[in-house]
């Protein structure tokens, strides 16, 4: 009998522990699952073993209104037997939710951190907090990091967000900050250099100015000429993992040769991009030659500064331009050809085209653009953009060539104004500032 009833109190106490688990609130339970769910750093504390490759994606998503291509890019681009794969992704508080799930990150987190993206996850390695993805210190710890920890015997870094050509990329809204090409040599100098350099959505930047900056610390640089987009690397990225899988060993300049190829196959065709798409890769070990060419070229105009300001005027339409604001420097050529009655400078014109076709290994233009050729350079159109003197006279590409000052000269009005070059130069406005 005492056994009977001490096994029916047993019952009814097991009844009770289910009623009161059943009754708890699911809200509980979601919160202890979400917990569970959100990723802890594995702060990795020494190398791994090292590939063929590693690929460095600077994925700077603090803007908006914006997109955090961090889902699209996973999906597509992960590591593999001869391929690492990390990023280093930094959100605006409007967008942090977007990928909170696939990153298992709480929703409302915009903090930065740096992760490892593998075929079946993405795995958190370091917690950064709030950083500002427009310094050289940034991106220069991140390079070095993904150099340390993920050793490769080469390494491709690829950059997102807002680009401006001659004055760089990632715009992070949250500091108020923008990633300078100077800032951009500076950040690759410290971490020793990548080998490919590539600007995954960020306009504008198939710019030889930008191209000059950093050619001394990546053997090639990608970018478009024109406005561009990520869904200009949809679908190719899966192309390109699977041929660092198939041709690890394959050169960088050959490799990027097929990334255009790559890129060629899709032309972003389910947002109708294939008329604007332009994109080239350009040998960094070229460029010195075809920014001396075209610094002999901007030499002579500045001599004959009476040649070049009706040419802007009458002409700029026939140039092939990218939202006023960049111009091919083929197309420019081909141009001043046709109205140059000087042999020789028609032969530098001519030496400047070769050259360019030199340097770009490979490009491809939607119909839009049929007279791109691969390499920009900046040169606004009068009346509509303003020449942004203050940022260009510091570049590098600026101090090489007399292309600021005949600029700055276009924009002031007719002919060279009264400064005393080269202590000074002609402002935008045409008054006299100090060269820095």
């Amino acid at each position: 009998m005492k056994k009977n009833k001490f096994l029916c109190v047993l019952f009814i106490v097991t009844l009770l522990l289910v009623f009161l688990t059943q009754c708890k609130s699911p809200n509980d339970n979601n919160n202890n699952d979400n917990n569970n769910n959100y990723q802890k750093p594995l702060n990795p504390t020494t190398p791994r073993a090292q590939k063929a490759w590693t690929w460095l994606f600077y994925n700077d998503a603090d803007f908006t209104p914006g997109y955090d291509p961090s889902g699209d890019f996973a999906k597509e681009m992960f590591g593999h037997e001869n391929l690492n794969v990390l990023m280093l992704r930094d959100v605006h508080g409007s967008n942090a939710a977007d990928q909170s799930v696939m990153l298992r990150r709480p929703a409302a987190d915009s903090s930065a951190a740096i992760f490892q993206v593998e075929s079946r996850s993405v795995d958190l390695l370091r917690e950064l907090g709030e950083v500002n993805m427009g310094t050289a210190a940034t991106l220069a710890d991140f390079i070095s990091y993904g150099k340390t920890y993920f050793p490769a015997q080469r390494y491709i870094l690829t950059l997102y967000d807002h680009g401006g050509g001659f004055s760089g990329s990632c715009r992070d809204d949250s500091d108020d900050d923008w990633l300078t090409m100077v800032e951009m040599k500076e950040a690759l100098r410290v971490a020793d250099g990548v080998d490919l350099v590539m600007f995954t959505a960020p306009c504008l930047m198939g710019s030889l100015e930008a191209m000059y900056e950093i050619k001394d610390h990546a053997k090639v640089f990608i970018g478009s000429e024109n406005v561009s987009g990520y869904c200009y690397w949809y679908n190719a990225m899966t192309d390109i993992r699977a041929l660092l899988s198939t041709a690890p060993d394959m050169a960088t300049v050959d490799f990027s040769r097929e990334v255009i190829r790559c890129l060629d196959r899709y032309r972003c065709a389910q947002y109708d991009g294939e008329a604007s798409i332009t994109m080239s890769a350009v040998r960094s070990d070229q460029v010195a030659a075809v920014v001396a060419k075209f610094s002999r070229i901007s030499e002579y105009y500045f001599q004959h500064q009476a040649l070049l300001t009706p040419f802007l005027k009458e002409h700029y339409a026939d140039v092939e331009t990218y939202y006023d604001y960049n111009m091919d420097l083929s197309s420019l050529a081909d141009q001043l050809m046709r109205v140059e009655k000087d042999a020789a400078v028609l032969a530098e014109l001519a030496d400047l085209k070769g050259l360019i076709d030199q340097a770009v290994v490979a490009e491809i233009h939607g119909s839009d653009f049929p007279a791109s050729k691969g390499i920009a350079i900046y040169c606004p159109l009068k009346g509509k953009e303003k020449y942004m003197s203050d940022a260009y006279a510091p570049t590098r590409f600026a101090l090489k060539t007399k292309w600021d000052e005949l600029l700055s000269a276009h924009f002031a009005g007719a002919g060279l104004s009264p400064c005393l070059y080269p202590l000074s130069l002609a402002g935008h406005d045409g008054s006299c500032v100090p060269r820095k």
